[in-house]
């Protein structure tokens, strides 16, 4: 038996090596040794050409219009509204590529505001028209100050840090107040909560230093908050006064004194 005629030689010209269990390529149908036995191993030209999905050629890369770009992607481009032109993801809004609209219109509410002009002549539809008239002065016009707003709570804290009052009121029974005096001066005091409306009167007109028998016979005494509301003398502070609130201590002459 010649050994020579047992097996066969690979099909690679440069391996040509004598395989005794030589592996049949399943596309050109040659035998290889088990290392070139591959179609890639073997330049196999028997290989069917790929398969192109639903009859489309392959997609070639697409360029970002941005020139300096050097992204290329397969499709990933998105088409700008504004231009027309077609951008990578990285470039697809209109403040990274430098959009010109096409057409010259720099203002996308144009078209919107000249519909809302037709359908209602009358309306103001421009941002822009509206406010030189909202804020148009005369040259001779003085601007007034601003009066500094505070907050309640800074003006409340403030109250309790010079309210005198009686010290046996629990300090989570008291309410502080401003009370303005007829001889035009203010007093910070705090009052309880579950007095009377005739009982924070006497108190607050003791501070006047004077009689209250010859004042009341010519003149009415009275509280008032800050919009002018006459306290009842015989309401509950707290049901009618808010913490905090100025008061006002009123001494008018009878009508019929």
């Amino acid at each position: 038996m010649e050994l020579p005629t047992l097996g066969k030689q690979c099909s690679r010209a440069d391996c040509a090596q004598l395989d005794f269990l030589p592996i049949q390529c399943t596309h050109c149908r040659q035998p290889f040794c088990k290392d070139h036995v591959q179609p890639d191993d073997h330049a196999c030209d028997a290989l069917p050409a790929p398969a192109i999905a639903s009859g489309h050629a392959p997609t070639a890369k697409v360029q970002c219009g941005v020139a300096t770009c050097t992204t290329a992607d397969f499709q990933m481009v998105v088409p700008c509204a504004q231009c027309q032109g077609q951008f990578c993801l990285a470039h697809r809004h209109a403040d990274q590529h430098a959009c010109v609209r096409v057409g010259g219109d720099t203002d996308p509410n144009a078209k919107a505001r000249a519909l809302l002009q037709k359908h209602f002549p009358g309306s103001t539809t421009s941002s822009s028209a509206a406010a030189p008239a909202a804020t148009t002065t005369t040259s001779s016009a003085t601007p007034r100050p601003v009066p500094k707003k505070k907050l309640p709570i800074l003006e409340l804290m403030k109250l309790k840090q010079k309210a005198q009052g009686d010290a046996k009121t629990p300090p989570a029974q008291r309410s502080y107040h401003a009370v303005h005096l007829p001889n035009s001066t203010v007093a910070v005091r705090y009052f309880p909560k579950s007095a009377s409306v005739g009982r924070v009167l006497d108190t607050a007109f003791a501070l006047t230093g004077m009689n209250w028998k010859s004042t009341v016979a010519t003149h009415d005494v009275f509280l008032v908050v800050e919009d002018d509301v006459r306290l009842p003398t015989n309401a509950v502070w707290s049901e009618v006064v808010s913490d905090g609130a100025t008061v006002v201590l009123k001494v008018v002459p009878k009508s019929n004194a």
